[in-house]
């Protein structure tokens, strides 16, 4: 059986450039993993410190409270739901605290007129958090 030359050289530079192709795969690959890695440590470290001082927000919660009722939704809204920055640090800490456990973070981090109880965190969840969280079906 002879062996031709041609083919043997075609497929010898296809496989140079497979390998080519793997190792730079390889490397994106490494470097995504130190890149998750640097991103995982940053949010495990920015969860355990809090916020420098208390926190003050310019939010318009009068208009917040106008949409409500603009869309003609029963009851009033809670202080966590009129409130997109302390939302936003609640959902970031629920599934890592507790209920008890994120109150505390809140009244350390969050002006006194800010601060919630487990109860009214407990309302929202039920309420609003626990869609928030939810996984797409």
């Amino acid at each position: 059986m002879t062996v031709n030359s041609h083919n043997t050289g075609a497929a010898l530079l296809l496989i140079d450039q497979a390998l080519a192709a793997l190792g730079r795969a390889m490397d994106a690959t490494s470097s995504a993993a130190q890149l998750a890695g640097r991103a995982k440590e940053a949010l495990r470290t920015g969860l355990e410190t809090p916020l420098e001082g208390p926190s003050k927000s310019d939010v318009n919660r009068d208009e917040i409270h106008a949409a409500h009722r603009r869309s003609h939704r029963r009851g009033s809204l809670g202080k966590v739901a009129s409130d997109p920055e302390l939302e936003a640090f609640v959902l970031t800490r629920m599934q890592t605290m507790t209920l008890q456990e994120t109150v505390a973070a809140v009244a350390a981090t969050f002006a006194p007129d800010r601060h919630i109880s487990v109860s009214s965190h407990n309302h929202w969840w039920l309420r609003t958090g626990k869609a928030l969280l939810a996984p797409d079906n």
